[in-house]
C-alpha cells in the first residue's frame, strides 16, 4: 500500500523516538543524542499540522481532539516540571501521532528500528548496566512477537526460543525470565480454548491495575513482615508463611521489593507526585527504584497514576475487542516486566502504551459500523479494521 506525506512523517517520528530510546544510556553515543528525540517530536507535530490542513476546522470532532491534546500536553508540561521526567510527555504525544495508523504497521517500524540500533549496542559495548541488554533485547522480542501477529507460527515460536535462550544466558537476568517467559507461556496457552478464553477476561483486561496492586503488597508486606493492612487479624502461622513466600519472591528478584519498600519508606506517595529524589541515597547503600509500576506511583503520582491505570484498561479492552492476541501476551508480559524494571513510562520499553489513544477512540467513537469502517471525521483517528 501506497504511503502517504502523513504515513511518512509517522515512520520517521517512530524511527527516531525508538532509536533514540535504544542508544540512549549506552556506551556507544556517550554524548547527549536529545537532538534525535527532539526530531522525532518536530516530525510527530508536523504530522499532527497535516491532519489539521486535511480535515475540515467546522468538524466539531476536530476541536474535541485539538482540546484534548492541548490539555494532554499541557497536564504532561506540569507533571514533568514537578518530576523531571520527560518519558510521559513523548509518550502522550506519540499516541496522538499514531491514531489513525494501523497497529501493525506501527510495530513493524518500532522492531526494525529498534532491532538495528540494538544490535551495534551489544556488539560496540553494550549500556552501562547488563539489565539494559536485557530489556532493550527483551522488547525487540516482544515486538516480533507483535509484528507476527496472527501468522506467529512453529518456524517463529523457534526463533522466539533462541533469541530468549541467549539473553538470558547473556544476560543472567531474572527480570528477563520473568517477561519473556511470560510472553512464551502465554502464547502456548493462547492456543488452547482455556487459553483464549483467559486473555479474552476481566482478569487480563485489568493486568497492569492488578501488578501495580501486587507490587505495593508485597513491597509493603515485605517491610511490615505480615499480611499488609489486614495482618493483626490474621493467625500468626499465616503471616510466617506470607512473609516467607514474598521473601522468595524478594530473593528472586534480586531484591526488587526491598527497594521499593526502601522508597515507600524514604519518600512516600503524593497526589502530585514528584516523590523520588536520588539525590537522598543512604550513604554508602545502594538504591535505585528499578520498578516501573512504583516509579509511576511516586514518581508521577496518585492523579497521573490513576489516569494510567484507566487507559491501560481502556487498551485491553481495544486489544481484546479487536482480536490482537499476541498484543494482548505482550501487554500481560510488560504489565509483568514493570514490576522489575523502570520501563512503565517510555516508549522504548513499554510501546504497548502508544495504543491507549486508539482505544479510547474505539471506545468513545470508533466502533465498526456495517461496512467495517469507523467514523472518518476525527481529525486524528480514520480507522479501518
Amino acid at each position: 500500500m501506497k504511503c502517504g506525506k502523513k504515513c511518512l512523517l509517522v515512520e520517521i517520528s517512530l524511527f527516531c523516538i525508538m532509536v533514540f530510546y535504544t542508544f540512549n544510556e549506552s556506551k556507544v553515543l556517550p554524548n547527549s543524542i536529545n537532538w534525535l528525540l527532539l526530531t522525532g517530536l518536530m516530525f510527530g507535530v508536523g504530522k499532527l499540522a497535516l491532519s489539521i490542513r486535511l480535515v475540515p476546522l467546522s468538524n466539531k470532532q476536530v476541536w474535541a481532539d485539538l482540546i484534548l491534546l492541548m490539555f494532554s500536553v499541557l497536564l504532561m508540561v506540569r507533571f514533568m516540571f514537578i518530576g523531571r521526567d520527560t518519558r510521559l510527555i513523548v509518550a502522550f504525544i506519540t499516541m496522538f501521532v499514531v491514531m489513525d495508523q494501523e497497529p501493525e504497521k506501527i510495530v513493524r517500524v518500532l522492531f526494525f528500528a529498534k532491532l538495528l540500533p540494538f544490535i551495534l549496542v551489544v556488539v560496540l559495548g553494550g549500556y552501562g548496566h547488563i539489565n539494559g541488554v536485557a530489556l532493550h533485547g527483551g522488547m525487540v522480542i516482544l515486538l516480533f512477537i507483535c509484528m507476527r501477529g496472527q501468522k506467529f507460527n512453529g518456524k517463529d515460536f523457534i526463533v522466539l526460543l533462541a533469541a530468549f535462550l541467549w539473553l538470558v544466558m547473556y544476560t543472567q537476568s531474572g527480570s528477563a525470565v520473568i517477561g519473556i517467559g511470560t510472553a512464551i507461556l502465554s502464547l502456548i496457552l493462547l492456543g488452547t480454548r482455556r487459553g483464549k478464553r483467559l486473555f479474552s477476561s476481566k482478569f487480563v483486561m485489568f493486568i497492569f491495575p492488578l501488578a501495580l496492586w501486587f507490587n505495593v503488597f508485597f513491597a509493603v508486606g515485605l517491610e511490615e513482615r505480615k499480611v499488609p493492612w489486614v495482618g493483626e487479624h490474621l493467625p500468626g502461622f499465616l503471616n510466617s508463611g506470607f512473609f516467607q513466600i514474598v521473601k522468595w519472591i524478594d530473593d528472586f528478584t534480586s531484591h526488587r521489593l526491598t527497594l521499593a519498600a526502601a522508597s515507600f519508606q524514604k519518600f512516600g506517595v503524593s497526589i502530585w507526585g514528584g516523590n523520588v529524589d536520588y539525590t537522598q541515597i543512604w550513604p554508602g547503600v545502594y538504591f535505585n527504584l528499578d520498578s516501573g509500576m512504583i516509579w509511576l506511583l511516586q514518581g508521577w503520582g496518585l492523579m497521573i497514576c490513576v489516569v494510567f491505570l484507566i487507559l491501560s484498561v481502556v487498551m485491553m479492552y481495544y486489544l481484546i475487542k479487536t482480536e490482537r492476541y499476541t498484543f494482548v501476551v505482550v501487554a500481560v508480559a510488560i504489565a509483568l516486566w514493570a514490576t522489575q524494571e523502570d520501563m512503565l513510562t517510555s516508549v522504548g520499553t513499554n510501546f504497548m502504551m502508544i495504543f491507549m489513544g486508539q482505544a479510547v477512540q474505539y471506545s468513545m467513537v470508533g466502533r465498526r459500523g456495517k461496512d467495517g469502517n469507523t467514523e472518518n471525521n476525527s481529525l486524528l483517528l480514520v480507522w479501518r479494521q
